[in-house]
């Protein structure tokens, strides 16, 4: 079982140097993302009046993969 987990493990590492990454384009489209969370926020607020604690816990999972969509569009 052991060699399976770090078979899988080595796979994933490999793997995931090729993706595609910018880090200043990337931290260049995490503040729009940001942006956009702010409107989301505002959003939010005025339709249903309230923040609730999924609406955070989502919007933390959501701004840095919205942020790596902005950046792998404005890679191509």
């Amino acid at each position: 079982m052991t060699f399976l987990i770090l078979g899988v493990f080595e796979y994933v590492i490999q793997n995931v140097a090729m993706f595609p990454f910018d880090k200043e384009i990337y931290m260049s489209s995490l503040k729009h993302a940001c942006i956009i969370a702010a409107l989301g926020f505002l959003f939010i607020l005025l339709v249903w009046g309230e923040i609730v604690p999924e609406d955070i816990i989502g919007m933390t999972l959501t701004i840095p993969l919205l942020a790596y969509m902005i950046h792998v569009i404005r890679l191509f």
